[in-house]
């Protein structure tokens, strides 16, 4: 285990580790929906670079998510508002979880990494794929908002606001 300081966490990660986990997942968060279909076809330019870097030095395979949540268009930008996460083979050592809770509502208190895209890492994992299942995993979180690249319209679908 490796252990590295981000923003306001200090995590013990495993890369080979998490990168054989993601070797054995498929690409996509498997879901076909035209939102999820527009964001992994953004690929990565729809992560900053410098969060590129990190996915990378942790072992995570960007086109991989476990999953992305659809929750519409911002008016003023006109940009679509995504979020999602990864896992990573690992644990938080110190450093307050990105959802905090209170009684039975969250509220996420991510990092700024750029001026449309927020990031944090949680203790509590949720859709741990099979590959994972078998390791102490931990989930970076992101929000980002995205253009829409794709010829399919991006009326309203019927899953946004829910996890997809």
């Amino acid at each position: 285990m490796i252990r590295t300081t981000i923003a306001r966490w200090l995590i013990e990660h495993d890369v080979q580790t998490t990168a054989r986990c993601y070797a054995q997942v498929a690409a996509g968060s498997g879901c076909f929906c035209v939102d999820c279909r527009n964001f992994m076809a953004g690929g990565k330019q729809f992560f900053p670079a410098a969060f590129q870097t990190l996915a990378e030095n942790l072992g995570i395979d960007l086109a991989k998510p476990a999953e992305l949540c659809h929750y519409g268009r911002d008016v003023s930008t006109g940009l679509h508002i995504t979020g999602g996460f990864f896992h990573l083979v690992g644990s938080i050592v110190w450093g307050a979880d990105v959802l905090e809770w209170t009684g039975a509502s969250g509220s996420y208190q991510f990092e700024r990494m750029h001026p449309s895209f927020e990031f944090g890492f949680g203790s509590k994992s949720s859709l741990v794929r099979e590959p994972f299942l078998s390791n102490k995993v931990i989930q970076l979180d992101f929000m980002t908002q995205v253009p829409w690249v794709i010829a399919d319209s991006d009326s309203e679908c019927p899953r946004r606001g829910r996890s997809n």
